[in-house]
């Protein structure tokens, strides 16, 4: 009938059933699921068989059998929550149904389903981080002239560290050791928290993490908190410290770190007669809102997709890498957009330009692969990163065309791994391919590591077979005086009476 034509196709008519497995496309127009026991089934009138369906007819080739004749389950929905039955059959039967709605209000449509974008407001937390080393030398010494009780528990001795201040908040972090009768108490497990010390009403949030540096980079002792927790004002009662501290009443240490081991060289916890660890933390500043946003996100990885699909199609790419035996179809325009070093190579009438065709034959073909993904979505395999070789290739490939944001995610993926048998290594390949920014980084952990690396054979052999590095190792050691001087005199103050910002500073005892 007429009612009935507005939700169902006049293709699907004339040997329609209403059942089970009746076509989606079938009926657009319902959006909430009706009882099978309230309408029944629709099934062809046997006296309308031959008959043609038009509006004007009242449809007789349709007629409404009892429910209990076949019943039904369907899976669309219905434009109200309330709905009239009245479609194909007498006057006289029609009654109201009362459906039930599903998830949303019956009527109201996702903004995917209806095509448009909805108003958006976005919550934004702002956040201000702070990084910094704490140094402990002559740890022995340190903590035996130390006398700071630790949580008002005389078993205990603390060691104040860095000192963050982020706007209105101050947090400290304490190295936390035991005692015994005014002796070091060597087998007790050593720990660390973080105080908040400023007298602003509130409480802040925070997450912190400290990280006790090994010699050996793969023993280094991760710890951060799993949230963000709440600090409360220093004069309530409620909390306002948080860690691994054994001074707590019920607190935990640093399980399995003491003091015989952090002084027993062999273990690896002093690095040139020192303790190392670094201290972070990150503290919620306020909460913004942001009306009526544009998802940038989303609009940003439509257009990264989009040039994915352009390369995995190769559709209009006019210029092959040839990387060993492999033959990678590019799009010229693309790398001259992203690399200068193409940009020259193509723009300058160059052989390449010429010939569509880029001979590479000193590169990994697979970091050739990853580069060029880099190029197109600023995305790669992110497991490229988790060994030594294939980093060091990715990275020489985007040093090789001028790629340095990339290259400096793999320095600092490499110098993460860094330790004093590897290093020397790591210095000489940084040598060969000319990355400056990774040979810095080598020369600086020297630096710091030098007693150690001198003992390696990995460094006997870069003296074999690279005497000329040494220049630069020693210029390393000592560095310009006058810029040795302010920084030290920088560090000192700031530490003391300035502002911490995310940065790095050494505090040494």
């Amino acid at each position: 009938g007429e009612e009935m034509s507005n939700c169902l196709s006049a293709a699907s008519c004339p040997d329609l059933f209403l059942h089970r497995n009746i076509p989606a496309a079938a009926i657009p127009a319902i959006h909430t699921p009706l009882s099978s026991e309230a309408i029944g089934v629709l099934r062809p009138s046997p006296a309308a068989k031959s008959s043609p369906c038009t509006p004007a007819q009242k449809c007789p080739r349709f007629q409404l059998c009892p429910p209990s004749r076949a019943p039904i389950t369907p899976n669309y929905l219905a434009p109200s929550a309330s709905i009239e039955s009245n479609f194909c059959m007498p006057s006289t039967s029609r009654r109201r149904i009362e459906t039930p709605s599903r998830g949303a209000m019956a009527g109201f449509s996702s903004s995917s389903s209806c095509g448009g974008m909805l108003p958006k407001v976005r919550a934004v937390s702002r956040t201000r981080d702070f990084s910094a080393e704490f140094e402990v030398g002559n740890v022995l010494a340190a903590f035996s002239a130390n006398t700071q009780v630790s949580q008002d528990n005389s078993n205990f001795r603390e060691l104040t560290g860095p000192v963050a201040n982020l706007g209105d908040y101050k947090f400290e972090f304490r190295l936390v050791y035991g005692v015994e009768n005014g002796a070091l108490k060597k087998d007790q497990d050593i720990g660390m928290y973080v105080c908040r010390t400023d007298n602003s009403r509130g409480s802040a949030f925070a997450r912190y993490e400290v990280q006790i540096l090994n010699k050996d980079a793969s023993k280094h002792r991760r710890l951060s908190a799993q949230q963000y927790r709440a600090f409360h004002e220093a004069s309530s009662d409620a909390a306002s410290s948080w860690g691994w501290c054994p001074s707590f009443e019920g607190g935990n240490p640093i399980v399995g770190l003491n003091l015989t081991k952090v002084l027993d060289t062999t273990q690896g916890w002093l690095q040139g007669g020192a303790f190392r660890v670094i201290c972070s933390i990150s503290v919620v500043m306020g909460l913004d809102k942001e009306d009526n946003v544009d998802d940038e996100n989303t609009a940003q990885q439509g257009v990264c997709d989009s040039f994915k699909a352009l390369l995995d199609s190769k559709d209009l790419a006019d210029l092959t890498l040839k990387v060993g035996d492999e033959h990678l179809r590019v799009h010229s325009v693309v790398l001259a957009a992203r690399s200068p070093v193409f940009m020259c190579m193509l723009k300058a009438g160059m052989l390449e330009s010429q010939v569509k065709e880029v001979k590479v034959t000193d590169l990994d073909v697979e970091a050739v692969r990853e580069l060029v993904s880099y190029f197109y979505t600023g995305e790669f395999k992110k497991e490229t990163l988790d060994n030594d070789e294939s980093t060091f290739n990715l990275m020489q490939a985007a040093h090789r065309y001028a790629a340095p944001a990339l290259v400096k995610r793999c320095t600092a993926a490499l110098s993460s791994r860094f330790t004093v048998d590897n290093v020397s290594e790591r210095l000489e390949l940084a040598d060969m391919i000319n990355c400056q920014v990774f040979k810095e980084q080598c020369l600086e952990f020297m630096r710091q590591q030098m007693p150690e690396v001198l003992e390696t054979r990995s460094y006997e052999r870069l003296v074999e077979r690279n005497p000329t590095l040494l220049r630069d190792i020693v210029a390393a050691m000592a560095g310009p005086t006058s810029k040795r001087r302010r920084t030290s005199l920088g560090e000192d103050t700031e530490c003391r009476t300035g502002p911490f910002h995310s940065g790095h500073c050494n505090v040494t005892v």
